[in-house]
């Protein structure tokens, strides 16, 4: 996984000095161990772009050179000369040596042979070093495809466009729909593996403690046949056989409807309507009458139960 983030890191700088024109390249300027940061996904994602050089008649950047963490990231010609001095090759420069770090300290064959490839890239004269294009050919090489896609980090560290496997479909999360002390929900598109068409929206469930999570599992088993399709029940659609950490434990229908919270402005004209004195004696009755509405579907559930059970 190191060295698939290693890969990744020095294609996203070349995206990033591709964006330049030939006789105005980009250049970052300020590549350390704190400006590169990791994804969910094991993708780089680079930030401290205050130094960079954009191609422009007038720049505000500094010329000196920024306090670092990491002087070992600086290249020869920026600590004798400044940020004046620095090109792409500089950048090269100072990625090769911060993902060094991350292989160092390992006797492994393969960060011993990522370190050799990286250390090309930080030949103390600019024109020695490689480019980005031969470091990730060689990478590339090493890398092969016995490295296997990073595990997904804890369901409360999800983000919004993560891919979660479930009962081997892939379900990309569009947004968190909410949280707390029981678990998690997701507003999720399954996504074709092969294709990336989207298939269909669903709502998945997290529990977050094992004992809560078969709770949540034996009554989804048991409501599952007794929920038809209902304008207002989101109906099963799958649920796990067994709790298992950081993994989804039910998939719901989504129903498309309007979130309570836009509703908040119409307060005011119900308390007008039904002459109430204030908007929030309104609001009082209307969670009152969504409880009632509430214990009336619970009653048909369990309706439902002691009927299938007299049977």
């Amino acid at each position: 996984n190191r060295l698939l983030f290693a890969r990744d890191a020095i294609r996203a700088l070349n995206e990033l000095h591709q964006e330049g024109a030939p006789d105005e390249p980009l250049v970052h300027r300020n590549l350390t161990p704190q400006t590169i940061l990791v994804r969910h996904d094991n993708s780089p994602i680079f930030t401290g772009f205050d130094r960079t050089k954009i191609p422009s008649d007038v720049s505000v950047a500094s010329s000196s050179i920024p306090a670092s963490h990491s002087p070992q990231s600086i290249s020869p010609e920026v600590q004798l000369q400044g940020l004046a001095a620095a090109d792409q090759r500089s950048d090269v420069y100072s990625l090769c040596a911060c993902l060094t770090g991350l292989f160092a300290g390992l006797n492994d064959g393969v960060s011993s042979g990522t370190i050799e490839i990286l250390a090309a890239g930080q030949a103390e004269a600019p024109k020695q070093r490689c480019t980005l294009a031969e470091l990730d050919r060689s990478l590339s090489e090493l890398l092969g495809d016995s490295v296997p896609l990073p595990p997904a980090p804890p369901a409360r560290f999800w983000t919004e466009d993560q891919t979660i496997r479930f009962h081997g479909g892939d379900y990309r999360i569009v947004v968190c729909l909410g949280s707390g002390r029981v678990g998690t929900t997701f507003k999720v598109v399954e996504v074709d593996r092969s294709t990336g068409e989207e298939l269909g929206t669903y709502v998945a469930k997290v529990a977050h403690e094992p004992e809560t999570g078969q709770r949540v599992l034996k009554a989804y088993g048991l409501a599952r046949s007794h929920l038809g399709r209902h304008e207002s029940l989101s109906p099963i659609h799958e649920f796990a056989r067994q709790w298992q950490e950081n993994d989804f434990i039910a998939l719901l229908g989504w129903i498309e409807g309007t979130p309570l919270n836009e509703f908040t402005g119409l307060f005011p004209l119900v308390a007008e309507d039904q002459d109430e004195p204030s908007a929030e004696i309104a609001t009082r009755l209307c969670r009152l009458r969504l409880d009632e509405s509430i214990i009336y579907v619970l009653n048909a559930i369990v309706e439902c139960f002691l009927g299938s059970l007299h049977a």
